[in-house]
């Protein structure tokens, strides 16, 4: 075997202890887990994540849910000015602002895999992390497909770690010059 080659370790399923899933809003949003929000260009997927992120921080149902007590949310946005459209969003859906963070990048960007996310989400007890588009959160030289959708990958863990789901809202991929939905992120 190769120096550098991992053990084989298996699992069986026989082993493996069945848990619930938690929902935020079932069945589209589980506790501790990676949700997409995924499409074209214009279709509101800002708006959808900003209407959802003013319903938490208000504790107001959500489709088919139940009233709870108001959830923090901490909201990232690399497309948007927090002043003139981010903040007016979600005054116009009255979120509690008191409820809803964002982590200052004035002085380095974030990514997926900064400390800083886990030092917020411990500081404001975020149960709602929203990284608007996600792709400007990878940081350099990141395979997408490898962080995201591995199971037990380096980004599952932030949300676990903090029963937090994190909603990444996903933008279309440009090709040729033209933004389209290419399938999700990773796919031709």
């Amino acid at each position: 075997m190769p120096k550098n080659q991992p053990e084989l370790k298996l699992i069986s399923l026989e082993d493996v202890a069945v848990e619930p899933v938690r929902w935020l809003w079932y069945p589209y949003i589980p506790l501790g887990k990676l949700s997409i929000l995924h499409g074209d260009p214009g279709e509101g997927k800002t708006t959808l994540a900003l209407w959802i992120a003013a319903a938490c921080s208000r504790g107001l149902a959500l489709p088919g849910g139940e009233t709870g007590e108001p959830l923090t949310v901490l909201y990232q946005t690399a497309e948007d000015d927090l002043g003139d459209t981010i903040k007016p969003r979600l005054l116009e859906s009255k979120a509690d602002l008191h409820h809803i963070y964002t982590i200052d990048e004035t002085d380095f960007p974030l990514s997926m895999l900064d400390e800083r996310i886990g030092e917020a989400i411990e500081k404001t007890h975020a149960q709602l992390m929203i990284l608007d588009p996600m792709q400007a959160y990878l940081g350099e030289k990141v395979d997408m497909n490898r962080l995201c959708y591995r199971p037990g990958g380096a980004l599952e863990q932030i949300p676990k770690r903090q029963q937090c789901p994190a909603r990444p809202g996903l933008h279309g991929f440009s090709s040729s010059g033209s933004e389209r939905s290419a399938g999700g992120p990773g796919q031709k």
